[in-house]
């Protein structure tokens, strides 16, 4: 039988745990992220990298899962505006100082799946709370909950959408703690091999698209 991605990070995890201790387990720490993220193969672009070189590996299909933190405010804004929001489906990011993208890609088979995921912050917790309100508002034609847990505030979408393959479900979270937002989203088989969306939201310790899932 195949082991699950989802079983085979969660060891990697355990080892690392027991190798180096548990690593903070806190999903607005961007640095966090990052080191689950490594657990599950995404690389890090390198301190020669820039905000055009990142953008440019995230949407090249053969360059690999990897991730890049802004060196700062410019950098954060063009992340935001040139790859998480370049077709305008989010708000305005107003106030955004700083953030990590990672950009997980998946391929099964000859489809790829890939995941966006975002650490953000903002200048001031009113701005947090301003985009987070915006983005929650504008999620639609799926099964969504918005609500309170551990500190956070979500608002989370699941609906299934169809490809050249079949089904496929869509997961999107987007998370609010002080001045920082979380947002990821992405797609994923259903029935197939389990993909980084499949697994990031549990372990990062953030409440998962997937649990709207029906039955």
């Amino acid at each position: 039988m195949k082991k699950s991605l989802c079983a085979v990070v969660a060891s990697m995890i355990a080892v690392t745990c027991m190798l180096t201790g548990c690593m903070n387990n806190d999903p607005f720490d961007s640095s966090m992220v990052i080191n689950y993220s490594r657990l599950y193969g995404v690389q890090d672009l390198g301190a020669s990298a820039n905000v055009t070189t990142a953008i440019n590996s995230f949407n090249n299909k053969r360059e690999p899962s990897a991730f890049y933190s802004s060196k700062d405010k410019a950098e954060a804004e063009s992340l935001y505006k040139n790859y998480i929001n370049k077709n305008n489906w989010y708000p305005e990011a107003s106030g955004l100082n700083a953030m990590t993208v990672i950009t997980a890609k998946d391929i099964i088979v000859t489809l790829r799946y890939d995941t966006k995921l975002s650490v953000m912050y903002f200048d001031e917790k009113s701005d947090a709370k301003t985009y987070f309100d915006a983005l929650a508002a504008s999620l639609k034609n799926g099964e969504i909950k918005t609500g309170f847990k551990d500190g956070y505030e979500y608002a989370i979408l699941y609906k299934t959408s169809a490809d050249r393959s079949g089904n496929i479900d869509f997961l999107e979270g987007v998370y609010l703690r002080g001045n920082s937002v979380l947002l990821c989203s992405g797609f994923s088989p259903i029935g197939g091999v389990d993909t980084f969306s499949d697994v990031i939201y549990g372990k990062i310790g953030l409440i998962d698209p997937i649990t709207l899932k029906k039955k």
